[in-house]
């Protein structure tokens, strides 16, 4: 103590080194080395070293000393850098010539920064400091030291995240509640889940995060990078505090700030779009900070509760890139949880691995994963109501399963299976499993529809859309759900099949029009899918020039897509299809059939879509017959077309297409063909060649497609009944 005096040597300093050289193993340093280093960070104020750690003094030592600046030398007095190096090594002390001390020494030097070469010599005086640019200092020049603990754990946190281009959405997300789903299926404000050793207080407050982003941002530590779009803005460390935040790393460890980082960003990260809106676009921006953060802590042990957090990140994840990418966040989320998943996390991995197979178009595999899971899940009686709802999801994804199988009848008998697993009467629902009932309709009104059950189907859909008014989605415009457009989709298609154009159309373009004007980059799938809708509208309601628009945008969004999907296959051949029916309709015969040999081409392109002769080739090849009939009406010289030859290939065409429809179960993904299309194209070859209207199989055409005439109070609209 009498030592300290006589140096002038804050208490407060003398006891932060000590507190921070003992969790950096003080046995290897001398106390000559300790005595210097508690003198070098007591004379010099404008260091890294004292501003680092008066900080951590700050927080951890408690004591009227706390805020208090200790005493100061004059500049002249203050030993300068070489100086210190002299103290600290070239001491008359005997350990100065011992090889272990020489080490310790050494070890110091690194650990500490305290060199010349760190720019931590003191030639320049305070003032000069701040404002001289060509300063060797590392801290900043454009402001005054800064003593707030907080901002130097922010300062700190930004290095932990990279300290270039860090998210302003992980402090945007953090200042809002963050929702998960608890054990009882409601939604619940997480709390933040620190290690013991991490701070718990003042930086991770609203107010106080607030104030040390200000403080930062105006003293030009941290600046925010120029986007134009505001959704991407990110925050990088000036270059003139990057050093003086590297440094702080080194003071605590880049353990401490890693942890801290990964903890607060898995606080941060969406886990549910049923909870958030904007669970994608934020997702994908937040995706590469947590890969980064993984990155580096996989030399680290995580505790129990950022496992679990950085596991449910991962299976979020899982949603947001390519088969490959989610595939192995699944996995990572295994990985880093081992034997220790918790049932919640076993059921959300096993539900987005069906998903997954069946995207991929392994169906078999998908019901393999189901099975597995429920072999081991929880009954009923023992569930909770979120296991519950993530037990109703995989039974959902085995039906949708049994949809791509063709598998039907069994489809509907499964449903039975479905509400088993829902709340009894006595017992009322919780929210995670009224946010299922959403999917549960949409599938079942699959079901019905792939059954001709089109009225059923359409009421199921219409209860979905109960949850997707635009009167709900005024506050969420700019992030609709991603289910909404496909619902509304089939819901017009149906609408549209029973001859409510009215309906369909209205829905159709309020869509469209809100896509256009917020989100079209975002949602370019969503927007095919309801204009190849509105190309039925437009065709039953005789509007072929917005049909004729209609049809070429989708043809150069198609053209441009190499490798399209399983969806975009659909409605590549669907818009054809409504092409080769828009030219028929304008008497443009050869083009039809142009189009229609089209069609017959994708449908072999697409064969992981379409059966080679199925229901879509025997349209095709019906429709091909017509058309051909009708070239030979309306030319006016016949000759070359109306060779026996000639005659002998429409009859072809005509026989293949009868036997393929006869063959085939009908499909009603499209809804308006055997509703409308079929029949009208069985009446039109009735009429031109009534003796081919005899044959066997085209009357069990006629049986199985009969003709129904739209009645006119359909097209009045049917908004009141939905």
């Amino acid at each position: 103590m009498l030592w300290l005096v006589w140096r002038q040597v804050s208490l407060a300093h003398a006891l932060l080194v000590l507190y921070t050289f003992s969790i950096n193993d003080l046995d290897d340093y001398t106390f000559e080395e300790i005595i210097s280093i508690v003198e070098y960070v007591s004379h010099n104020q404008n260091s890294l070293c004292c501003e680092a750690l008066n900080a951590e003094a700050m927080r951890l030592t408690p004591g009227s000393w706390l805020g208090i600046t200790p005493p100061l030398l004059h500049f002249e007095e203050r030993p300068n850098a070489h100086k210190f190096l002299e103290n600290a090594t070239g001491r008359s002390s005997s350990p100065s010539a011992d090889p272990q001390a020489q080490f310790a020494t050494k070890k110091r030097k690194q650990a500490s920064s305290l060199t010349p070469s760190d720019g931590l010599n003191n030639d320049y005086s305070p003032e000069r400091a701040l404002t001289d640019k060509s300063s060797a200092s590392p801290v900043p020049t454009s402001h005054t030291v800064m003593t707030s603990p907080a901002s130097l754990e922010l300062l700190g946190l930004f290095a932990a995240l990279g300290g270039v281009k860090v998210p302003s959405l992980i402090f945007e997300r953090f200042l809002s509640p963050q929702l998960r789903w608890s054990e009882d299926g409601d939604t619940v404000h997480a709390p933040l889940h620190l290690n013991s050793g991490m701070p718990h207080g003042n930086l991770f407050s609203p107010d106080f995060l607030t104030r040390s982003l200000k403080e930062l941002c105006s003293s030009s530590w941290v600046y925010m990078d120029d986007y134009e779009n505001p959704s991407y803005q990110s925050f990088s460390v000036s270059e003139s505090a990057r050093e003086y935040s590297a440094q702080l790393l080194k003071v605590k460890g880049t353990h401490y700030w890693t942890m801290l980082a990964l903890q607060f960003v898995c606080h941060v990260f969406p886990r549910d779009s049923t909870l958030e809106a904007s669970f994608h676009r934020h997702g994908k921006i937040l995706s590469p900070v947590i890969d980064h953060l993984v990155k580096e802590s996989k030399a680290y042990e995580l505790p129990r509760t950022t496992r679990i957090a950085l596991a449910e990140v991962f299976v979020a994840k899982a949603r947001l890139g390519s088969s490959q990418y989610n595939r192995q966040a699944l996995n990572e989320a295994i990985e880093i949880l081992g034997d220790d998943i918790p049932d919640f996390i076993q059921a959300s991995i096993a539900l987005r691995r069906s998903i997954l197979a069946r995207l991929d178009g392994a169906y078999h595999s998908s019901e393999q994963v189901i099975g597995d899971y429920q072999k081991r899940a929880p009954l009923y009686g023992l569930a909770n109501p979120r296991l519950r709802a993530l037990s109703r999801l995989l039974i959902i994804s085995h039906l949708e399963n049994l949809i791509q199988l063709e598998d039907y009848e069994k489809a509907e008998y499964e449903i039975c299976e479905l509400n088993k697993w829902e709340p009894s009467e006595e017992k009322p629902w919780s929210p995670m499993e009224l946010s299922v009932n959403f999917k549960k309709w949409s599938t079942i009104s699959k079901i019905y529809q792939s059954r001709g059950r089109l009225e059923s189907a359409r009421s199921y859909l219409a209860s979905c859309y109960t949850f997707l008014r635009p009167e709900y989605l005024q506050d969420n415009l700019k992030f609709p759900d991603p289910n909404r457009f496909q619902i509304i989709s089939r819901l017009s298609d149906l609408l549209c099949a029973e001859g409510y154009w009215v309906d369909a159309r209205s829905k159709i373009e309020f869509e469209i029009e809100s896509i256009l004007n917020k989100t079209q980059g975002k949602f370019a799938k969503a927007l095919k899918r309801l204009k190849v809708s509105l190309l039925d509208v437009d065709i039953a309601e005789s509007k072929y020039d917005q049909a004729s628009s209609g049809v070429e945008w989708l043809k150069q969004q198609f053209h441009e897509i190499s490798s399209p999907d399983i969806s975009d296959q659909w409605l590549h051949v669907r818009s054809t299809i409504a092409s080769a029916r828009l030219l028929h309709y304008q008497c443009r015969f050869q083009d039809t059939i142009f189009e229609w040999e089209q069609v017959l081409s994708l449908v072999q392109k697409y064969s992981n879509s379409f059966k080679s002769e199925g229901f879509f080739y025997g349209l095709a090849q019906l429709s091909i017959s017509l058309a051909r009939i009708q070239t030979a009406r309306s030319t006016i010289d016949a000759s070359c077309i109306v060779s026996q030859s000639w005659r002998a290939d429409t009859r072809q065409y005509f026989d293949k297409g009868c036997a393929a429809l006869v063959r085939e179960d009908t499909n009603y993904w499209i809804p308006t063909l055997p509703r409308t299309v079929i029949p009208d194209l069985l009446s039109k070859i009735q009429s031109e060649k009534p003796t081919w209207g005899t044959e066997d199989e085209f009357l069990k055409l006629q049986q199985k497609y009969p003709y129904l005439p739209v009645s006119e109070k359909r097209q009045q609209g049917l908004s009141s009944r939905i």
